[in-house]
């Protein structure tokens, strides 16, 4: 447990003092941080061979196509629903009088 607490760059004061709940929340967060930490240098590893090798490659080809990590199929992207024109054109609208009242608030104050 000391080892722990010294990888955490705890004191022994810090660690003797601490609650056992307190003290395996705190390892449980340094772990995950390890591993945010370790999955960081995978992902730049595969990013310097990537653009290393880009202009040699075919045209399309991804990253995680040269170099798949564990946790590519489980990163989701956005998904957005089509927006109508209809829509844009009162946004555009409704922008185009906030801004006119802005300006007009401007002049007005000065």
């Amino acid at each position: 447990m000391i080892k722990a607490a010294g990888r955490m760059g705890w004191s022994s004061n810090d660690f003797w003092y601490s609650t056992p709940s307190f003290f395996f929340a705190a390892v449980a967060g340094y772990s995950e941080g390890e591993v945010d930490r370790v999955n960081f240098g995978f992902a730049q590893a595969r990013m310097v061979a990537y653009w290393a090798g880009v202009q040699n490659m075919a045209k399309g080809t991804e990253m995680k196509d040269i170099y798949p990590l564990p946790w590519d199929d489980k990163i989701k992207t956005a998904k957005f629903d089509p927006i109508d024109k209809e829509e844009i054109e009162k946004f555009e609208a409704a922008a185009a009088r906030a801004y006119a009242k802005l300006n007009e608030d401007v002049h007005t104050s000065t």
